[in-house]
């Protein structure tokens, strides 16, 4: 079985990149980082708070889903979010899964802020 890492580069940063695994999971949820108070509110609205919180304030609360199939294929689908998802710097069609391979990388919102990779784990 293989295992990816979810590699996230913030432009600027100087130390190394943060990795994330989805684990036992089959998906995670994107979504903009929120501030204590925001996310009180969105707990209180109903709004799920995301598995990986993402820099960018043009991102949405809920952004983005990257999903894990039985076979073990990584997906990434946007859930409808005003600024988008870019895998590979093609936008991606709202609530339409789209394969991820390894290497390839993505951005929510703003390319500027951070990117994603998805890299086969080392073991």
């Amino acid at each position: 079985e293989t295992v990816f890492d979810i590699v996230r580069v913030v432009s600027g940063s100087a130390g190394p990149p943060k990795r994330l695994q989805l684990g036992r999971r089959s998906w995670a949820l994107l979504g903009r980082r929120l501030h204590e108070a925001q996310a009180a509110e969105a707990r209180r609205a109903g709004v799920p708070e995301p598995d990986i919180g993402l820099a960018c304030p043009l991102s949405s609360k809920a952004h983005a889903l990257v999903l894990q199939n039985w076979t073990g294929k990584i997906f990434l689908q946007d859930l409808g979010s005003a600024h988008g998802t870019f895998l590979g710097g093609v936008r991606l069609k709202p609530h339409e899964p789209c394969e991820w391979r390894p290497g390839v990388q993505v951005c929510f919102a703003d390319s500027q802020l951070e990117f994603f990779e998805l890299r086969v784990a080392e073991k």
